[in-house]
C-alpha cells in the first residue's frame, strides 16, 4: 500500500487563523489515493511545547481524534523531551552531550529503556560512528552501528 501526504498553507485568514504557524498550517496524508489521515499544526503560548498536533485519522491510531506535542526542558544537565498524546505521557528522551558523543536514551511513560542511541563526533564536529540499541517488550535486544566515511 503506497502512501503519500501532501502539505497546504491555509489560504483564508478567517478561517482557522489559530492553526496557522508559519511553517506548514496541515498536511493531509493519503492511502491508495484515499485520504486517510489529516494533521493540524498549532503553536502553543508555553515556549516548552514543541510540535503540537491535532490528528484525525480514520486509520493508525486507536483514537480517531488525537492530539499530539512534545514538551522540551533540561534538567540535571540533560535536554528532556516528553511526548504526549491527548495530555497523557507517552515516552521521555534524555539527551547528554559532551565535546565528542550525544547520548539518547528513550524511555517509556514509566521510565523502563527502550532505546539508546549513541552519536560520535570528530574534533569539527562532524559525525564519525553511531550505536543504537532498541529493547523489545519481548525481552529481544537489537543492536545497530554504523561508521561514517
Amino acid at each position: 500500500m503506497k502512501s503519500k501526504s501532501t502539505y497546504h498553507k491555509i489560504k483564508d485568514d478567517n478561517i482557522l487563523t489559530s492553526f496557522k504557524n508559519g511553517k506548514k498550517s496541515y498536511q493531509i496524508f493519503y492511502d491508495n489515493k484515499v485520504p486517510t489521515q489529516i494533521r493540524f499544526y498549532l503553536e502553543d503560548s508555553d515556549k516548552k511545547i514543541k510540535n503540537k498536533m491535532l490528528i484525525f485519522t480514520t486509520r493508525h491510531f486507536k483514537d480517531k481524534i488525537s492530539l499530539h506535542y512534545e514538551k522540551h526542558f533540561s534538567r540535571k544537565g540533560k535536554k528532556i523531551i516528553e511526548t504526549y498524546v491527548n495530555d497523557e505521557l507517552e515516552a521521555f528522551y534524555e539527551i547528554t552531550t559532551d565535546d565528542f558523543t550525544k547520548t539518547t536514551e528513550a524511555y517509556t511513560s514509566k521510565s523502563v529503556l527502550f532505546s539508546r542511541e549513541i552519536i560520535e563526533y570528530d574534533i569539527t564536529g562532524k559525525p564519525i560512528s553511531e550505536k543504537q540499541l532498541i529493547l523489545n517488550m519481548d525481552g529481544t535486544k537489537l543492536e545497530y552501528e554504523n561508521k561514517f566515511n
